[in-house]
């Protein structure tokens, strides 16, 4: 959509990706310079949080088969 930018950060631990934050907004609300300078320090630090969320969960998880 040409009124609208976004930014977006992955959820990685590893080399895997759980996901990804991202950031929709009106482009005449804010710039993309002003976005990245106010928002993607708190998304890479959200990301990496969540991420070592989500590692600790798969440690404490037992995987089960889907197929029995």
């Amino acid at each position: 959509n040409p009124k609208t930018s976004s930014i977006a950060v992955p959820i990685l631990h590893d080399k895997t990706v759980f996901g990804c934050i991202s950031l929709i907004w009106i482009i005449s609300a804010l710039n993309v310079a002003e976005a990245v300078h106010s928002y993607i320090d708190p998304m890479r630090d959200a990301a990496q949080s969540l991420a070592r969320q989500t590692a600790q969960e798969m440690t404490r998880v037992p995987l089960t088969s889907a197929t029995a």
